[in-house]
């Protein structure tokens, strides 16, 4: 079978995933209700949360499927991340994409299968929810829709999960040192989302107060380079930020600090 061609975004796309730090993790309840859910709207014998990963697909979930992983050459669902709308197969035996495909000829033998992508807020699509049958079978719009509506469900706990582990790694130091510090300083997570932040901070900006889009760049620069980043804005403020690690010695965020070039209010 032809393999799926990689979305041009395929760098961006597995960093994303592994920035989730779910792949090989063990099975959780909350993520084996939506695919439980989806065996049961969709009367299929197998669902599956599927994560594509750099050479196979790993699944978080699986209802019916006994093996925790398959070769991404043999995945449907690496045509299912080539867009963000529903991949449906009726009849996998006639669809040229898999009709020589393992997982079609042999055992489990894949008659139909419907896949929606999984996108996460920054437009990444990292795997999907999907369901298969054995015997040929037609899904309904309403399955499809609902079947929409899970896989939403599916990223938002992806997601709040990986703020939540976040949070976790910050235990270090570094979080302790900004809140006694004396100058304007925030604390983000891998995600960008604030962690803490001095007094200094919260008096100039509010409380985490949002940051300046051409910081926010900075932020993203620093992640990608794990290295310091610092500019000057509107001739005004000197921004730093400084990647941070936490007790495993992996990135955990960035540390944002900032000083008024004329040692004014920082407006």
């Amino acid at each position: 079978m032809p393999s799926a061609p990689r979305p041009e975004n395929e760098t961006e796309r597995l960093a994303a995933l592994r920035k989730l730090e779910i792949l090989d993790t063990p099975p959780e309840s909350s993520f084996d209700q939506l695919t439980e859910q989806a065996a049961r709207l969709c009367a299929a014998p197998t669902a599956l949360i599927s994560l594509i990963d750099d050479n196979r697909q790993w699944f978080k979930s699986r209802v019916g499927l006994a093996v925790e992983e398959t070769c991404r050459s043999q995945a449907f669902c690496g045509y299912a991340i080539l867009a963000d709308d529903a991949l449906v197969v009726t009849d996998a035996t006639q669809d040229p994409r898999f009709s020589d495909n393992e997982l079609v000829t042999g055992e489990p033998g894949i008659r139909s299968y419907a896949g929606v992508p999984l996108v996460l807020k920054n437009g990444q699509r990292i795997g999907t929810l999907c369901v298969l049958h054995y015997e040929q079978t037609e899904l309904k719009p309403h399955q499809i829709d609902e079947l929409h509506l899970l896989a939403n469900k599916v990223v938002n706990r992806l997601e709040v999960r990986a703020r939540r582990h976040a949070r976790g790694a910050a235990k270090s130091a570094v979080c302790d040192l900004a809140e006694r510090s004396s100058e304007p300083v925030l604390v983000l997570d891998r995600l960008l989302e604030p962690l803490t932040s001095s007094e200094s901070w919260n008096e100039e900006f509010g409380l985490h107060g949002l940051l300046d889009p051409r910081v926010n760049a900075m932020c993203d620069k620093a992640l990608l380079q794990e290295a310091k980043q610092s500019c000057e804005i509107d001739d005004e403020l000197e921004w730093t930020v400084t990647p941070w690690r936490d007790d495993l010695g992996k990135i955990g965020g960035v540390v944002v600090t900032v000083l008024s070039v004329n040692r004014g209010r920082a407006r």
